[in-house]
């Protein structure tokens, strides 16, 4: 008898710690998905480490099918939000060129830092993605530390990202 119950016991342990774990990877993977939408924008913000400002700048991505136009919604001098139409299909590094105005084209290799091409267009203000630059000029780097330090509408400056 004192077997049966030792039996029911680690039984109701295991059942438990399989539920427990399942809740959270449930809560874990979910986290991911919430932080490409507007409503947890707040916890990426503390990840970056660069003031982004609003910068309404046309660009044009190489994707692989061509290329494809969308504009900058902010830059910062690590990064930018670019917003365009479609679910292009992108390398994990590809190159950009933002077109400022009264001022030369900028090219960038960047890498995607996160998207939100996942989450339901009722969900989100502008369709896009959160950029990295990986490889870009000293002169044009230069351009868009002087053009953020310029803006008149900063947003909250991040912490703990390379963005």
């Amino acid at each position: 008898m004192l077997y049966i119950a030792f039996m029911v016991l680690i039984i109701a342990t295991v059942i438990l710690l399989y539920l427990s774990i399942g809740k959270y990877r449930k809560n874990y993977s979910s986290i991911g998905a919430d932080a490409s939408s507007v409503g947890t924008r707040i916890q990426r913000e503390e990840r970056r480490e660069d003031s982004r400002v609003k910068m309404k700048w046309p660009v044009t991505i190489e994707t692989l099918e061509g290329s494809l136009n969308g504009e900058t919604i902010n830059v910062s001098v690590g990064g930018a939000f670019i917003c365009f139409q479609g679910l292009p299909r992108l390398k994990e590094r590809f190159r950009v060129t933002m077109n400022p105005p009264n001022h030369h084209a900028l090219q960038a290799t960047v890498s995607i830092v996160w998207s939100n091409f996942n989450v339901p267009e009722k969900d989100i203000i502008h369709r896009g993605m959160g950029v990295r630059f990986l490889e870009i000029s000293d002169e044009d780097r230069q351009f868009i530390s002087k053009a953020v330090t310029d803006s008149s509408e900063p947003t909250k400056k991040r912490h703990n990202s390379h963005l």
